[in-house]
């Protein structure tokens, strides 16, 4: 993924649930100054207001719908009714 990055770009690592470390050469770091970071939403959440939290995700709808962010459905679960 790394390498279809711009130079001075910023790669997010976001949702570590493989617990598998990134790996990426140290060229990206030096000849496109890469830099990377990590998110935490929960924490992010936790730091927020609820207005700040609302205002976040009427941005995202909005990049949705002007079709600025793609998004697609990776699997779905169906729904059982059990009592």
């Amino acid at each position: 993924m790394v390498r279809l990055l711009g130079n001075d770009a910023h790669l997010v690592s976001y949702g570590a649930m493989a617990k598998q470390p990134l790996s990426i050469p140290t060229s990206y770091f030096i000849f496109k100054n890469l830099t990377c970071h990590g998110f935490w939403q929960s924490q992010w959440y936790k730091t927020r207001t609820r207005e700040e939290q609302e205002a976040l995700i009427q941005d995202l709808v909005h990049l949705i719908k002007g079709k600025k962010v793609e998004t697609f459905v990776v699997l779905v679960h169906p729904l059982s009714l059990r009592y």
